[in-house]
């Protein structure tokens, strides 16, 4: 890949398209898991509450019911010698922390019976211990609560040019659907479809933007 591809690709990741290159015909195959009902990102590695479908907000909860103090789960407060069983506990009132439900309403919190179910349960970690039973990859959208999802996909090719008279001698690739042109002389990208591909099109500087313009790719589903 080129730097300009290399760009184009670390865009795509951060808007949560998943990217494979494809060296043989230098093109990008791009997906994203989206809702089916209002096109939301849908993330498989999120965790939700199987009992109120509650995200894991990846932090800790102090037991003790009259603090409730929460710290990031990426914090230093273990003790004990063994640091295998050390267990993460509360700098106000040195009570243990669970990963609980963040909802105070959920029943994994108001039903006692429950609660203790899952501490027992969790070796007294909480709900959204890592080999948790009582929670769930991410079931409903967080948007619009559907519970249905599906790939968006598309290929894309990029392609580097010094100024507009190159653009002539490029020809559609019919396993392609999509194309970024960037103008080396301008530094400037023109995101399109390959049922766009004119050449006319190609050669109106007004069309080309300062970034990719997500919302002119096509996409297969």
């Amino acid at each position: 890949m080129n730097i300009v591809e290399k760009s184009v690709g670390y865009k795509l990741e951060t808007l949560g398209f998943d990217v494979f290159y494809d060296y043989s015909n230098n093109i990008f195959n791009i997906s994203k898991l989206i809702c089916k009902n209002c096109d939301a990102s849908w993330f498989n590695e999120l965790n939700q509450c199987i009992f109120c479908s509650s995200t894991f907000f990846y932090s800790y909860t102090c037991s003790n019911r009259d603090c409730l103090k929460t710290f990031s789960i990426t914090m230093d407060k273990k003790k004990g010698n063994d640091k295998k069983k050390s267990t993460p506990t509360c700098d106000i009132c040195n009570s243990i922390l669970y990963k609980d439900c963040f909802n105070d309403d959920c029943i994994s919190n108001k039903n006692t019976f429950i609660r203790e179910e899952i501490i027992n349960l969790t070796n007294e970690e909480g709900l959204f211990f890592n080999k948790s039973s009582f929670k769930i990859s991410q079931h409903w959208c967080l948007k619009c609560g559907n519970n249905q999802s599906y790939y968006n996909s598309a290929t894309l090719k990029v392609e580097v040019v010094n100024n507009i008279n190159d653009l002539e001698k490029f020809k559609k690739n019919k396993i392609i659907n999509n194309y970024i042109f960037y103008l080396l002389n301008n530094e400037k990208f023109l995101t399109i479809t390959s049922n766009d591909f004119v050449l006319n099109e190609l050669q109106d500087l007004n069309k080309y933007k300062d970034d990719l313009e997500i919302k002119n790719l096509k996409f297969v589903y």
